[in-house]
Parts: structure tokens; C-alpha cells; sequence
């Protein structure tokens, strides 16, 4: 993206005057989803529901939205000043 990183203050300039075909080309598309940790979630959901080992006395109501995932939350894998100079 051809973005400064010697400093922030620039290189959020940058980021902010790109088009939105350029960051999502340069950091792709993410999607935000559990880490199973062992602890908090010992496994990944679809294993939990398959085993039974969630509560199963919790009621819970799902859904989604269009475009409630943002590009703000679309965290690159990469070290962020190592995509910037690209």
C-alpha cells in the first residue's frame, strides 16, 4: 500500500485515504472466529454441539445483520508495520 511506517500519524493518513480495493487486497478477507485455547473454548463450537459439552440449559438467540462485520475488525494476520510498506 505504499504506506509510511516510520510514522503512525502518516501512515493512519495513508490508510484512510486508501480505496477500499487496495486494503482489502493488500490484508484480505478475514472473519473473526473462537481460538480453542482448552479453557475457555475447549473445543470449536460445531465439535461442542456434536459431543454435548456446552450448557445446555442456556438459551441463546442468534443472528446476523448485513455488513455488521466492518473492515475495522478485519485484523491482519501479518505484523501491521510490515504491511504498510507493502
Amino acid at each position: 500500500m505504499n504506506c509510511s511506517k516510520g510514522n503512525s500519524e502518516m501512515a493512519l493518513a495513508c490508510l484512510r485515504n486508501s480505496s477500499i480495493e487496495n486494503l482489502t487486497k493488500t490484508y484480505g478477507y478475514r472473519q473473526t472466529k473462537p481460538i480453542v485455547d482448552g479453557y475457555f473454548f475447549p473445543f470449536y463450537p460445531p465439535t461442542a454441539i456434536e459431543k454435548g459439552k456446552y450448557n445446555q440449559n442456556l438459551t441463546l438467540m442468534l443472528g446476523n445483520n448485513d455488513y455488521e462485520h466492518p473492515l475495522c475488525f478485519q485484523v491482519p494476520d501479518m505484523n501491521s508495520t510490515d504491511a504498510l510498506s507493502k
